[in-house]
């Protein structure tokens, strides 16, 4: 990842008409980007630059560019700090965001998590009466050393090679180019060569979209099965034998943990989570809940059944998911096409 700092005399001007603006974006932002290090920090995780991005965004409704990012780590005071984690500067390097306190890494709990917000919004009012904030610079990536190479033993991929030899004994197969006769039968000929190559190219791609679409259909059926989950996990809350009216907003945001009361332990993206409350919908909506609009807005509600369960939706998703998986390994165990190759690429 490229990531530009600035100069570290580069400063913000802060002008009047931006100044209330500001204070509230970078006051959600560092509230957000604390919440975010705190959820991960207790999973012993950490957070690079791009997944703290992508939380911040779900849970503040606001970018975390890198110039917002830098005017909080200057406002923060040291309380946050970006680090390059990795080997020598390589390809593996990447920029992280820790909390600290008193130079050291720390998980805030308790009094600190208010006492961190009070120095924050302190250094905010304070770079606002000035209008300037002098902005901190991210460090630089490491460079990478050089090293001396040593030769290794090439592993030997025996998946690869199965695939080559299928591959030359299909292109010998092919129709040969004529070296005789008239200029109509070599044009022709080479024709015939060229059609033939096409239809092998045609049909290899064939087989690596039929893989795609059974990979992203068993990623979809898993992405059911934990929006199941956590639909369980809802219903169940106000006890057996109450009406229970769960919001679509709310279990989408559990599924997708876009807060830190609801998480859930399989990571999906908004847009999988919506795909995943539809086929959910459509495999529970009259057998477990029903699915009720609200009478004065474009909320959503799903109301529990009494007597209802959700063996119809698991029966379904598992079947769903054994056909998936077995179509999946009798493509594999045929070499058309190689299954890591295509989920590295789809990742």
């Amino acid at each position: 990842m490229e990531v530009k700092a600035p100069k570290p005399q580069d400063s913000l001007l802060i002008g009047p008409e931006l100044n209330e603006e500001w204070q509230m974006v970078m006051s959600k932002l560092f509230q957000g980007i604390e919440t975010v290090l705190q959820l991960r920090a207790s999973r012993e995780r950490i957070t690079s630059l791009e997944m703290l991005q992508q939380n911040v965004v779900a849970s503040t409704q606001k970018d975390l560019t890198i110039e917002r990012l830098q005017q909080v780590l200057t406002l923060s005071g040291g309380m946050l700090e970006a680090v390059w984690i990795g080997e020598d500067g390589g390809l593996n390097t990447y920029l992280s965001i820790e909390q600290r306190e008193h130079g050291k890494v720390c998980r805030p709990q308790g009094a600190s998590i208010g006492d961190r917000r009070s120095r924050f919004m302190t250094a905010l009012a304070k770079a606002c009466e000035k209008r300037e904030l002098v902005v901190k610079p991210l460090p630089e990536r490491p460079m990478k050393e050089s090293k001396i190479s040593v030769p290794q033993v090439a592993e030997v991929d025996y998946e690869a090679g199965r695939a080559a030899a299928a591959k030359l004994a299909e292109l010998a197969k092919l129709p040969s180019l004529k070296r005789t006769g008239s200029c109509h039968e070599r044009m022709e000929a080479l024709k015939a060569r060229i059609a033939a190559k096409r239809s092998i190219v045609e049909k290899e791609e064939h087989e690596k979209a039929e893989f795609q679409r059974i990979l992203d259909a068993i990623s979809l059926c898993e992405d059911v099965l934990a929006a199941r989950e956590v639909l369980i996990h809802l219903f169940a809350r106000p006890g057996e034998g109450k009406l229970v009216n769960i919001s679509e907003k709310k279990i989408l945001g559990a599924l997708c943990s876009c807060s830190y009361a609801e998480q859930c332990t399989r990571s999906v993206s908004l847009e999988a989570g919506r795909l995943a409350l539809t086929k959910l919908k459509e495999l529970g909506e009259g057998l477990w809940f029903t699915v009720i609009p609200a009478q004065y807005s474009e909320e959503t509600f799903w109301r529990r059944m009494p007597g209802g369960n959700d063996e119809g939706v698991r029966a379904a998703l598992n079947s769903q998911l054994r056909k998936l998986q077995e179509e999946k390994r009798k493509i594999i165990s045929l070499g058309n096409v190689k299954a890591s190759k295509i989920e590295k690429d789809k990742s």
